[in-house]
């Protein structure tokens, strides 16, 4: 009895223990919290108020004094919100220009674009001339962007010369092959001018195709291959900006350049058949057959949309092939395929279309002096 007693005693003080400890904890968090939101209250209440302040040396035409006060709050305004860090550099800005410190406003008008690229002068707000013209007088475009493609790819193959076969073999049949399908990929533009870009694309693609062949005695030959590519397009991007303000972010464009095709892979399979007999052969490696490196002259239009760091393209490109996949000089050097099967390559060109939309986000953007600035428009009289 006694035991069971004093277990019930050491369980009652077990249980005020935890009590104390959920309790002190409770009391803790609430009186952290409450300092976090009391110290955030007065963060706001004191960039109010050094706001104002800066507004009101301003007005007085106190322009050192609003100058220095912003600098000093350059140091202390992580608890600031993004509008009331580009008013006071605005600020910093229209009061350099008031007191003639032309190369110090040109420097605080570069930390405003840093902080936002894309600011914009408000024409509804009554700013001075000088301080639109020096606004303007800086030309703010995406320097370095990455970006994922998805594609319709529309391949088409070209003979450009019939080869003679071994056997009397008909060498003049068609290429067959898939007539599209989708890809995906990734490219990185570096705009080096404000409507003008270079571009590269990274691919990995591959196609297939077939070729159904015919001899003498009632002969047939059905010759299937599948190919493997890196391709490395590098080419200009020209922007046809669009002088309305309102149309500001949509981007026309015209590209052109080149593309390095370099084939990985390819394996072929062959079968021969006819009344009497019956032949075939798979994965035969005639990578040694091929021209491993093909080039392609491109060209293409679309169309893109820029919302802040992201921008949105729709566009078209012709790749035309410049040089033959397959190699005339070895053609003839494997065995199997040109003697036992009387199989021979023809000289052929690869080209294609593409259809295709992108996405890019712009990771830095570009930050420098006109040499010419643009006109500056006011609301209040043109």
């Amino acid at each position: 009895m006694m035991q069971q007693t004093l277990l019930s005693k050491r369980s009652s003080l077990l249980l005020l223990l935890v009590l104390w400890l959920v309790t002190g904890m409770g009391a803790q968090e609430r009186t952290s919290t409450g300092k976090a939101k009391l110290k955030m209250h007065n963060a706001d209440m004191l960039s109010s108020e050094d706001q104002e302040m800066a507004q009101q040396y301003f007005n007085e035409g106190k322009y050192d004094e609003c100058i220095r006060l912003v600098d000093s709050l350059k140091n202390n305004i992580s608890h600031f919100s993004k509008q009331t860090k580009e008013d006071l550099l605005v600020l910093k800005i229209k009061a350099l220009l008031e007191e003639d410190k032309i190369a110090e406003a040109e420097a605080a008008t570069r930390e405003l674009f840093r902080f936002n690229p894309h600011y914009e002068l408000d024409l509804f707000n009554n700013n001075t001339e000088d301080y639109n013209r020096m606004i303007k007088s800086f030309d703010v475009h995406p320097l370095f962007s990455l970006g994922v493609r998805n594609t319709l790819l529309l391949p088409s193959m070209y003979v450009n010369k019939v080869f003679p076969a071994p056997s009397g073999v008909d060498n003049a049949a068609h290429y067959n092959f898939s007539k599209y399908f989708l890809m995906y990929y990734a490219w990185a533009e570096y705009q080096f001018q404000a409507n003008l870009s270079v571009n590269m694309d990274a691919v990995y693609w591959g196609m297939n195709y077939s070729r159904n062949l015919t001899g003498p005695n009632g002969m047939h030959m059905d010759y299937n291959e599948s190919m493997k590519f890196i391709e490395t397009p590098i080419y200009l991007k020209r922007y046809l900006l669009i002088p309305v303000p309102v149309l500001k972010d949509i981007l026309p464009y015209v590209t052109g350049g080149f593309s390095w095709l370099y084939m990985t892979q390819s394996t072929a399979n062959i079968s021969q058949y006819s009344t009497t007999y019956s032949y075939y052969n798979p994965g035969i490696n005639v990578l040694p057959l091929r021209n491993q490196n093909t080039f392609e002259w491109l060209f293409g239009a679309g169309i893109g949309y820029k919302i802040k760091n992201i921008r949105i393209f729709l566009d078209w490109r012709y790749y035309g092939g410049i040089n033959s996949f397959t190699s005339e000089s070895w053609r003839t050097s494997n065995s199997l395929l040109y003697n036992s099967y009387g199989y021979s390559d023809n000289s052929v060109t690869l080209s294609k279309s593409e259809i295709g939309a992108s996405i890019s986000l712009t990771f830095k953007n570009s930050i420098t002096k006109k040499k010419k600035a643009d006109p500056v428009f006011q609301i209040n009289g043109l």
